[in-house]
């Protein structure tokens, strides 16, 4: 006797309820590590952003006091943001 027959009792519903579950599951697993990760370069990105304008601003507080410091900083701004695209 062979047992190539497909059991449709409750045992296999539960058992396609189960990867059923499982797989829903893991689509919403999926769907929030998109969304951590999304955020969490959106931050990143907010951060390198704050931190170009405070050495744009402190290259501007700089320029008269300072040229050469001044132009310093913004060349290192630039040079550092073009490393980051």
């Amino acid at each position: 006797m062979s047992n190539d027959h497909v059991s449709t009792g409750p045992s296999s519903v539960r058992g396609a309820d189960v990867a059923s579950d499982a797989q829903s599951a893991v689509r919403q697993l999926k769907s929030q590590g998109r969304q951590t990760v999304e955020s969490t370069k959106s931050a990143a990105a907010d951060q390198v952003e704050a931190v170009a304008d405070a050495v744009d601003s402190a290259a501007d507080r700089l320029g008269g006091t300072n040229q050469t410091l001044a132009n310093y900083a913004r060349d290192h701004e630039a040079q550092g943001l073009s490393d980051r695209t």
